[in-house]
């Protein structure tokens, strides 16, 4: 069995079926290491512990103890409790759970040939073919296994807004800003007219968790027409990655400066004041996307490849991690590969497409402010 991506559906999907001795291989395109990087999440204990058959193993997190919502100067406080971590702390404690033989990076696969009556075939960029019985795509909003699932090239669609999110030390931080982001940790959501900021704190670059080595993660949405992000798009379109703001275009990060909400709390204003002095923030257009199929002849599509969805909905993670699970429990079930993958579809493409709708719903307002 083939997994393409090495993203969160994908280890996980390696881990099962690590547990039931099926001999796998997982295809990342990059290769291990590199600067950490990305967004913060909100990890689910209970569904780690089912995945790893662990109930006291977990990346580094930060239990978060309120929500805070400020509109305009005003604050309201609930009581929650929420286990936040930084996506490559999860990633890396999923990764340290498969066997190092069965992880193989950087191997960029380029397409999917796929026969109702052969074994199916990875293309890969340096020419060479392989065989599998089955292949998982778990490779992320730009897939390349999609195709040969649909029967035809499917992209993600521009949702019509922009999330620009950042990873900021705490001890960046005035005193002041510190005291209200940190000291009781909360996810902060500050909702205004057209556009929507959320931060909370969660562990440092290698899992840190004490006072001054935190990090503060946050996002800041708000709707951008699309014919002023031509290059960006482009941009997304070719790397499927990120945009630092030195690859933007001078009327982006303008939009930037001028969409700051001037009834923002001093410490929301210094936390993009920093973010830029730093560049420890990045673009991230939101695109979406529901596909009509999930499975077809051995192929399979999980996570991003399955349902591309806005991080408004903060289920990105938790609904990769389910798409696992639900497969591995079909494959077991029925113990034939076409009927558990005709399951697994049944079970989940109703939910995913829910998910897209949910994201569409929670963004529609951004859109307005064109």
């Amino acid at each position: 069995m083939a997994i393409v991506g090495g993203s969160i559906a994908g280890l996980t999907t390696a881990i099962l079926l690590g547990q039931l001795d099926i001999e796998v291989r997982v295809f990342e395109r990059q290769a291990p290491g590199g600067e950490p990087r990305g967004a913060g999440v909100g990890i689910d204990l209970d569904l780690l512990a089912a995945v790893t058959g662990y109930i006291d193993t977990a990346p580094p997190y930060i239990r978060l103890r309120e929500r805070r919502v400020v509109v305009e100067g005003r604050t309201q406080a609930e009581r929650v409790e929420i286990p936040v971590t930084a996506h490559h702390l999860l990633r890396a404690f999923l990764h340290e759970r498969i066997a190092p033989r069965k992880i193989v990076a950087p191997a960029e696969v380029v397409g999917l040939n796929l026969h109702e009556v052969e074994p199916l075939r990875l293309a890969f960029a340096d020419g060479h073919q392989e065989r599998f019985d089955v292949v998982v795509g778990a490779d992320g909003a730009r897939s390349v296994i999609r195709a040969g699932v649909v029967g035809e090239p499917l992209l993600p669609e521009y949702a019509g807004y922009v999330l620009w999110r950042g990873l900021l030390d705490e001890a960046a931080l005035s005193p002041e800003a510190r005291g209200w982001l940190f000291d009781v940790p909360a996810l902060i959501v500050a909702p205004h007219a057209r556009q929507q900021f959320v931060a909370y704190p969660v562990p440092g670059p290698a899992g840190e968790v004490e006072p001054g080595e935190r990090r503060l993660a946050w996002g800041w949405y708000y709707g951008i027409h699309p014919d002023r992000l031509g290059h960006e798009l482009e941009l997304v379109g070719r790397r499927g990655e990120d945009i630092a703001p030195a690859e933007c275009s001078p009327a982006i990060l303008e939009d930037l400066q001028a969409s700051a909400n001037p009834h923002w709390p001093p410490a929301i204003q210094e936390v993009v004041e920093r973010s830029l002095e730093r560049g420890s923030l990045a673009l991230h257009p939101v695109h979406e996307l529901a596909v009509p199929r999930l499975a077809r002849s051995g192929a399979v599509l999980i996570g991003d490849a399955a349902h591309v969805t806005s991080p408004i909905t903060g289920s990105g993670v938790r609904a990769a991690m389910y798409d696992a699970l639900v497969l591995i429990r079909a494959l077991v079930d029925l113990q034939r590969i076409d009927a558990a993958l005709g399951v697994y579809e049944t079970r989940r493409i109703s939910l995913a497409r829910a998910l897209v709708e949910q994201g569409r719903s929670a963004g529609w307002g951004f859109r307005l402010g064109y």
